[in-house]
């Protein structure tokens, strides 16, 4: 027994050093995969920007053209708000509830880059907790700003 007793405070020491040991490998290792979230991250906004230039670009567009034609319907004595499709079947009154058969290359081009998979966390690992980007557009150029929010603690 004495033996045991003498080596219990050795042993346990032991056992410390190589838990502090295990521990700071882990957080390295964390750390480096947060560099590579940070990292990936970094490389990706530039397309995303650039595709929501675009998506804001054709919607730009195709609501000057909605614009002309409903002009162009009064122009005729025609009502834009109670016109038809082809099939005979009443338009849908709220646009964000219809659906995306219509959709340009660019707004495909975003969602694939926002829905892309998140491979610098694991491949089990979801995307970074996020919120809604802030979006202005000044006279020449689109300024998109995160709003600040704190990426969930993984174990």
């Amino acid at each position: 027994m004495p033996d045991s007793d003498e080596g219990n405070p050795a042993r346990i020491r032991n056992n410390q050093r190589r838990s502090r040991a295990r521990r700071k490998e882990y957080l390295q290792e964390i750390e480096g995969q947060l560099r590579q979230c940070e990292l990936t991250g970094v490389e990706a906004s530039p397309e995303i920007q650039s595709a929501a230039r675009k998506v804001l670009e054709e919607n730009r567009r195709l609501r000057t053209l909605n614009r002309r034609l409903r002009a162009l319907l009064v122009q005729h004595g025609v009502n834009p708000d109670v016109t038809r499709d082809d099939d005979g079947s009443q338009p849908n009154s709220n646009p964000v509830l219809a659906t995306n058969d219509h959709q340009g290359d660019d707004v495909k081009a975003l969602e694939s880059l926002s829905a892309g998979e998140w491979k610098c966390c694991g491949p089990s690992a979801s995307p970074p907790e996020t919120t809604t980007l802030t979006c202005e557009m000044s006279s020449d150029s689109l300024v998109v700003t995160p709003n600040a929010t704190q990426a969930p603690w993984l174990p």
